[in-house]
């Protein structure tokens, strides 16, 4: 009989990296338990037996990384009793760790306790700082087993923190989605049942998700959408999500005057409704988070193609003229000119969102990732 295996995944991220819960969640059935430590602003997730720690303040300037290195060593000590304590009491034998607080803080305690360690380098990530902070982290990831989700964090990774002969080390699973359509009524779909059936030819649908807070193209595809407008009659952008940027964005559109054609619906739980009312996604964020990669994979298991930037991590997902394009950045006319493309094409289009399916479907499965995830622990 397979035993239950049990895991301390400890997450100080103040938001919720969903697309790593959603393979954990799929992974509590197949004999494994996951316990979590989470930073005090961190949001619920749908683990029950969440418990909220201090893991000292945040490491993104001279002042935070001095007073984290000042605090350490009391850390080291209070988190040694609480890592003892979960390790007898719930039989521990695995640690993943997602942010570089509790990387610093439980690595070495881990290696004491002979606690194997797991970290997850998200795309997001920064290895540029050269402060002591990052020199000790680059210590400390010598005694870890790293996961990475793109062949960019790992090549970045290898580079700046292990070294060139560490491959065995480094571990790439892509993300993955769930194969099932998610269902939600919105503005476009209630258009096209009320007796609009030839909404889907009047408007050429460009949809992409951002958040709005990190470097992104969006102004570019504005000026983009704008230079389309002598061949597309009827282009929209739907733009899905919320942040700080939302207002100067939304005064960019109206100064170019393509506010008519741009929608900004906020946050959207469920995508693929919206993706069924959109004919193609370009995600226009510069370093792709996790939530971007989502995002993509859900449009490309909606069957549309996708439109993305070189050399930023999206040729794990997007592959060249089979699921979509990928361009260079800060390029507005050849962004127009891939838009042009796809709608003066529709055969091309249909083409390309039937291999980005069924690429999504058997390459970027939540299961594939699942079973990928298992050989590391």
């Amino acid at each position: 009989m397979e035993y239950t295996k049990n895991i301390l995944v400890i997450d100080s991220y103040p938001k919720n990296n969903k697309l790593v819960f959603n393979f954990l969640t799929e992974m509590k059935n197949e004999h494994f338990n996951f316990h979590l430590f989470v930073g005090p602003s961190c949001p619920k997730t749908d683990f029950a037996s969440d418990r909220k720690i201090f893991f000292g303040p945040g490491i993104k300037n001279k002042t935070g990384n001095f007073c984290f290195l000042l605090l350490l060593p009391l850390l080291y000590s209070w988190h040694l009793f609480s890592l003892l304590k979960i390790k007898h009491k719930k039989n521990i034998k695995t640690l993943i760790c997602l942010n570089r607080n509790e990387k610093i803080i439980f690595t070495p305690l881990a290696k004491i306790l002979k606690i194997k360690t797991v970290w997850l380098e998200l795309p997001e990530n920064n290895y540029k700082d050269s402060t002591a902070i990052n020199r000790f982290y680059k210590s400390l990831a010598k005694k870890a087993e790293v996961v990475t989700f793109l062949d960019l964090t790992k090549n970045i990774f290898k580079t700046k923190i292990l070294g060139p002969d560490c491959d065995k080390k480094i571990h790439v699973i892509h993300p993955g989605v769930k194969n099932h359509r998610e269902r939600q009524d919105n503005l476009f779909s209630n258009l096209a049942k009320a007796d609009h059936a030839d909404f889907s030819r009047k408007f050429f649908s460009i949809g992409t998700v951002t958040n709005f807070t990190q470097p992104n193209q969006l102004e570019n595809l504005f000026q983009a959408i704008k230079t389309c407008l002598p061949v597309i009659a009827n282009p929209q952008l739907v733009i899905i999500g919320d942040g700080p940027e939302r207002k100067n964005l939304t005064w960019a559109a109206k100064k170019m005057e393509i506010d008519s054609l741009v929608w900004f619906v906020g946050e959207q739980p469920f995508l693929g409704k919206w993706f069924d009312s959109i004919d193609i996604f370009v995600p226009v964020d510069e370093t792709p988070a996790l939530a971007n990669l989502e995002a993509i994979l859900k449009a490309m298991a909606a069957g549309l193609p996708v439109v993305g930037f070189r050399d930023h991590g999206f040729e794990d997902l997007i592959l060249e003229n089979k699921t979509g394009s990928l361009i260079e950045t800060n390029n507005s006319e050849m962004l127009a000119r891939q838009i042009i493309k796809l709608y003066q094409d529709k055969k091309l289009r249909a083409e390309l969102g039937k291999n980005a399916r069924e690429i999504a479907e058997k390459n970027f499965s939540l299961l594939k990732q699942t079973i990928e995830f298992k050989k590391v622990l």
